[in-house]
This record gives C-alpha cells, sequence and structure tokens, in this order.
C-alpha cells in the first residue's frame, strides 16, 4: 500500500544519491592533478516501482548502482606496449651517450693523435738514428699509445660495471613492484566478489604496470573476477596464479648478470628479454660496449703484431737484434718492453744486415716501421690501416648514438599522444565537474525540499487527527 512514509523514502534516497554523486565529483576535482587518476562517474538507477492498489506502477525512487571508473583497458595495453620501447631506447641512449663521450678523438688525448705521435716519432728517430732524445721521444710516445688505448678500455670497462649494476638493481624493481601488483591483485578480487568497486585500487595497479612496463616486455590479461595476470617474454607469470616466482641475477663467465627464475637459475632468460630498460641496459653492455673493448683490443693486437714483427728483425745501437717493442696481447696489458724503457738505445731502427760501424746512421727498420701508419692491415679488415680503423670505431659509436636517440624520440613522440588520448577519456575536466556539481547540488537541494514538504504533509496530517 502506497503511504505518506513512501514519499518520505523518496526523498531519502534521493538525498543519499546525490550527496554520494557529489563526494563522487569532489573526488575527481581533488585529483584533477593526481597522475594516473582515471575520473569517476556515478551510475544513477531508479529503485524498483510499487504497485498501486488501483493498478498500475509508480517509481520508488533512485539509488546510486555503481561508481563507474572511466577508463579504456585497451588504452592502457597500448600505453604499456610503447613505454616498453622507449625504456629500451632510453636505457640505451643513455649508456651509448657515455660510451661516445669516450672517444672523443679531439685535441692531443685522443687515439687517434696518439697514434699520428707515435708514427712520427718513428720518423723522428729514422731521421737521426743515434739521437737519444728521439729515441727516448719514441718510447714516450709509444707509453701515451699504449696508456691511451688502455684508459678507453678501462673506460668502457667501468661503463659495463655500471650498466650490469643497473641490471641488477632493475632485477630488484621488478620484483618489488611484482610483489605490490600480487598484493593489489588480492584485495581487488577481494572487493569484487563482494560487489564493490574498487576504482582506486585499479588506479594504482595500472600505474604500478606502467612503471614495470618502462622496465621489461610482458602482455596482461584480466580474468572476471578482475584479476591481472603479467606473462614475461619466456611465457612464464610474474603477476598472477599461481606466479613462477622471482627474478634473480646469475653471475654469467665474465662475471656479468644474467637474468633468471629463482625457481631455475641456471637458465638465463636475458635473451627473451624484448624490451624496456632491461633490454636496453643488456644491449648497451653486452653489444654496444663489448664491441667497442673488442674493436679497441683488435686495434691495439695489430698495433702490436705489426711493429713487433718489423722491431723483432732490426738491430739496435748495441748491435743485439731486436726485440719485441710491445708486450701484452690487446689494449688491457699493452706496454712497451721495459728493457727499451730503461735504455731507449734498443730501439732497433737499423735493418738486420747493418754492420756495426753504420748502425749509428742506419735507419732502414726505423722507415719501415714509420711506413705501417699508412699500410693496409689484413687483420683490420675493409678498413685497412690503424687510423681508418679508429675513425671507423668512433663513427659506429655516433651512428648508434644517433639510432638509440631517433627511436627514443619517435616512442615519446608516440606516448605522449596515447596520453593526450588517455588524458581526453580518463582525465579530470574541471569546466565539466563544476557543472556536474552544480547539478547534483540543486538534485540534493530539491530532495531537500520534498523533504520539507512531506513532513508539512505529515504535520497536517496529525493535526487533522
Amino acid at each position: 500500500m502506497i503511504s505518506i512514509n513512501n514519499s518520505l523514502w523518496i526523498a531519502r534516497d534521493s538525498l543519499v544519491a546525490h550527496q554520494s554523486a557529489i563526494a563522487v565529483t569532489g573526488q575527481n576535482i581533488s585529483n584533477v592533478n593526481t597522475p594516473n587518476y582515471s575520473r569517476q562517474r556515478v551510475v544513477l538507477e531508479t529503485n524498483p516501482p510499487m504497485p498501486l492498489p488501483m493498478g498500475g506502477m509508480i517509481g520508488s525512487g533512485v539509488h546510486v548502482q555503481a561508481v563507474q571508473r572511466i577508463y579504456d583497458r585497451f588504452l592502457n595495453g597500448r600505453l604499456n606496449t610503447v613505454a616498453q620501447d622507449q625504456g629500451r631506447w632510453e636505457a640505451q641512449q643513455q649508456t651509448l651517450n657515455q660510451i661516445e663521450g669516450v672517444f672523443q678523438e679531439t685535441g692531443e688525448t685522443g687515439i687517434s693523435s696518439r697514434l699520428n705521435a707515435f708514427f712520427n716519432a718513428w720518423q723522428d728517430v729514422a731521421s737521426n738514428p743515434s739521437g737519444y732524445a728521439e729515441r727516448l721521444s719514441l718510447v714516450s710516445k709509444a707509453q701515451d699509445l699504449a696508456q691511451g688505448l688502455k684508459q678507453y678500455r678501462d673506460a668502457l670497462s667501468a661503463i659495463q660495471q655500471t650498466t650490469d649494476q643497473q641490471i641488477r638493481g632493475g632485477v630488484d624493481r621488478i620484483n618489488s613492484l611484482a610483489q605490490n601488483l600480487n598484493a593489489l591483485n588480492d584485495q581487488i578480487v577481494r572487493m569484487k566478489q563482494v560487489g564493490q568497486n574498487p576504482n582506486d585500487l585499479e588506479d594504482r595497479r595500472d600505474a604500478l604496470l606502467g612503471e614495470l612496463s618502462g622496465y621489461v616486455d610482458f602482455t596482461t590479461s584480466e580474468s572476471a573476477d578482475g584479476l591481472t595476470t603479467v606473462t614475461l617474454g619466456d611465457g612464464k607469470v610474474l603477476v598472477g596464479k599461481p606466479p613462477e616466482g622471482k627474478l634473480v641475477a646469475t653471475d654469467n663467465a665474465q662475471g656479468f648478470a644474467d637474468v633468471a627464475w629463482d625457481s631455475d637459475p641456471a637458465t638465463p632468460i636475458s635473451d627473451q628479454i624484448g624490451s624496456g630498460k632491461m633490454k636496453g641496459w643488456i644491449e648497451s653492455r653486452d653489444v654496444f660496449a663489448q664491441n667497442s673493448i673488442d674493436r679497441l683490443d683488435t686495434l691495439a693486437k695489430s698495433i702490436i703484431d705489426a711493429v713487433n714483427g718489423l722491431h723483432q728483425a732490426g738491430k739496435g745501437l748495441d748491435g743485439g737484434i731486436g726485440r719485441d717493442f710491445f708486450t701484452g696481447t690487446g689494449a688491457a696489458d699493452m706496454a712497451v718492453d721495459p728493457e727499451i724503457e730503461k735504455n731507449p738505445d734498443l730501439v732497433a731502427a737499423a735493418s738486420s744486415d747493418a754492420g756495426y760501424d753504420t748502425l749509428s746512421a742506419d735507419n732502414q727498420n726505423a722507415l719501415a716501421i714509420s711506413a705501417l701508419q699508412d699500410q693496409a692491415m689484413s687483420d683490420l679488415g675493409s678498413a685497412g690501416t690503424f687510423s681508418n680503423y679508429m675513425a671507423q670505431t668512433t663513427a659506429q659509436v655516433g651512428q648508434d648514438v644517433q639510432s638509440a636517440t631517433q627511436n627514443l624520440s619517435y616512442q615519446q613522440s608516440i606516448v605522449t599522444q596515447l596520453n593526450n588520448y588517455r588524458d581526453s577519456i580518463s582525465g579530470v575536466s574541471l569546466d565539466e565537474e563544476m557543472v556536474n556539481l552544480i547539478q547534483f547540488q540543486h538534485g540534493y537541494a530539491a530532495a531537500a525540499r520534498l523533504v520539507s514538504t512531506v513532513n508539512e504533509m505529515m504535520r497536517d496530517l496529525v493535526n487533522m487527527v
């Protein structure tokens, strides 16, 4: 039976509904500058109608059916994908910039300048084979060249070590994010099971997924109960049920970190990481930095072998057959023979058939070694000469930096575009919220007026009795 109380209940429900709508509007306004916040919307729904005694139905008011989170799940997935690529190129560019800084071939400290100085010193010895000052200068320039190659190599090794620490730190951060995501999953599922909308928790989960995408590539899926599953490139579950476990950094034969699962630490998955900062760091450490180190070692070995091959065949001022001018096998240990450092007279500037009385004037071996500067070396491939090989190495680093910079710029523009699109869907518009606030305020005031009207009706009814 319809009574006057029904009108009071309708007014009460309207007050509650509009009060809730005002609260949600206030939540939107207060989070207008909150990153990753998705605006929310109150969905109002009429209460089930009531039958009239004379037949027909009459409405019974309104209630809040849901507080809806406005977002595009597929757009968020696309954002995560491009963020993975951005993370890769960002990490790669940062490391390549450091490598490029090592190969600053300007001034007298560059390898090319030291190479020229070294072979010019041989030419000076050829001009005055018995000159002690020229021989001493040659030893000094040779030491500078060896030291320069070692400094470059040490700097690249330091970059590798720094990048390796970033990889290890990345593993720890991924595990921390996965732990937080699993905890949020549990809360979200529990809330949805009791019919609640965990909008803010889902925003937090999306924010963590966005951060995770900066580190490593993954795919996601969401079940009907709200559980999000994160699967890495090797097909194993990082977040969800059941998770594979945690990632670990295990030392490989080179002493660097390989990424693996704690359930199977002997099986690295580094090669199956396709994007994110982890991919950029792994590539920078194992490809770009290592390639530069290998090229320095190749150049140093080529210089050592070529110079030693000729020097062994010559004679020093003491008449003895030449010895190795350099010791070592690469950039890491290349050095001038200690005996030659102590006694520059051992520099074999003369040819092997020079007589004792012509040793001080014979410069054939010094000329031959000086000529190595312009000769093509078979072990340097298409570069040919030492200088060209060094120039190619420097140019390759510059090209790698340019490529990473271009790719990063492209990805940043895509991310910016998608973020703008996301903001157009999920972002808070203060103008829109102010309109909603006024609308809900008027609705609340009207419901309050209805309460007052019903109250007067009840008072009149009591007075009549």
